[in-house]
């Protein structure tokens, strides 16, 4: 018989197929524990990783492809508004005759003088009203009005100016003319396409594409801005670096749609430079209604108040010099002679602080608080003159028309 073999434990011993399967399942256990880790600590920010790499992705795709559907649109609503608008821009040619006295060795003697000038206008109605800039006719003793299309120019009439805001109306006896419409210029945003149409230099049809620069600009506080003055109403004047150029006044910044959201009115320096103003439709609308009920050539804001100063802002240059702890007020660099200011004794490099009560924080503050002032009224005026404060008694009066 022969001997039983038994082991000397009471565990039997495990195969090795066994051990692995342990082995195998230990091991998962653990790749399981630290993937869970991972995602619990790792997972977040790397899915946030992901996705920004994915809206990186996607920007650089744009950018690297551009939407030829859109390019496309761009195109033909570019074209189209072309075509809707030239033929509603004219062409302006002026003449002004005057007398200059000149000396010479005979003593002196009046010679008389022709300037002719040249800028746009746009058709704002089919009966033949046209919106202009004040600075183009004011002074003119004829106005020559070309129409596209039209062969033989049209002679026209002045129906109001206003030279704060720089809008004049004009009229051609012509009838079923193509008219532009107004948009709003309210609704307007930074950074949206703008045209402008006119005649730069003479050269008729001309369009120019840019966008809006900004919004809100002080047209008096910008260098070689058509000579704006301090005293001018256009605290909202649209800033675009579309091409305006001389000749381009009083021609319209439109917007996609082909309607009218500015009329361009000034450029810094002689040529574009990438930086040109539009008084903003909703501005240039209401004074041209103003202009056309009243039937006649006057100020449409001769009826508020006239002070008859030039001014500038306090800039840090101009506070040291005077020797002024505040960079705001509106310093006078001119008095008119006559005018309210030289009888109320106002000088030059007199910094206004208040008016009225009000403080005064810049020269179109006091525009605004000035032209709000009733004729005749008398107010104080708080001056700071050599660095002393004082108060000056200002009665305003009405602003002169062209006429007077």
């Amino acid at each position: 018989m022969d001997p039983v073999i038994r082991p000397t434990s009471d565990n039997p011993a495990r195969a090795p197929s066994e051990n692995r399967i342990l082995t195998v399942a230990f091991g998962t256990v653990g790749v399981i524990a630290l993937l869970l880790a991972l995602a619990f600590w790792v997972a977040p920010p790397l899915a946030d990783r992901i996705q920004y790499s994915r809206t990186l992705g996607e920007r650089r795709a744009l950018e690297e492809t551009p939407s030829k559907g859109e390019l496309d649109s761009l195109n033909r609503g570019s074209a189209r508004l072309a075509k809707i608008m030239l033929p509603t821009v004219v062409h302006i040619d002026t003449r002004r005759h005057d007398v200059r006295k000149e000396s010479t060795i005979f003593g002196n003697r009046a010679r008389a003088y022709e300037s002719l000038g040249e800028a746009s206008g746009v058709i704002v109605d089919p009966s033949g009203y046209i919106v202009t800039n004040s600075h183009v006719v004011a002074g003119a003793d004829q106005i020559q009005v070309k129409v596209l299309g039209r062969e033989a120019p049209f002679t026209a009439t002045k129906v109001g100016i206003d030279e704060e805001v720089d809008l004049a109306v004009i009229k051609i006896d012509a009838t079923d003319l193509p008219a532009a419409s107004w948009a709003d210029s309210k609704s307007l945003e930074v950074g949206e396409f703008v045209w402008a149409i006119g005649n730069p230099f003479g050269l008729d049809g001309s369009v120019s594409m840019g966008i809006i620069s900004a919004k809100g600009r002080k047209l008096a506080d910008q260098a070689g801005a058509n000579g704006g003055t301090s005293e001018a109403h256009g605290e909202d004047f649209l800033q675009t670096d579309a091409a305006i150029n001389p000749g381009n006044s009083g021609g319209p910044l439109v917007n996609l749609n082909g309607e009218i959201i500015g009329i361009n009115t000034a450029i810094v320096g002689p040529t574009n430079q990438g930086i040109g103003f539009a008084i903003p439709s909703e501005i240039a609308k209401n004074v041209y209604q103003k202009l056309r009920d009243n039937q006649h050539t006057v100020t449409a804001l001769n009826q508020q108040g006239y002070l008859g100063v030039n001014m500038q802002s306090v800039t840090p240059e101009v506070a040291r010099f005077l020797g002024l702890n505040e960079l705001s007020g509106a310093v006078i660099t001119q008095v008119r002679s006559g005018s309210p200011a030289a009888k109320a004794g106002l000088n030059v490099a007199d910094v206004i602080i208040a008016w009225d009560g009000r403080r005064v924080d810049d020269p179109l503050a006091l525009s605004k608080l000035v032209a709000k002032t009733a004729v005749g009224e008398t107010v104080q005026a708080k001056v700071i003159r050599r660095g002393q404060e004082q108060t000056i008694n200002v009665t305003i009066e009405k602003r002169a028309t062209p006429q007077d």
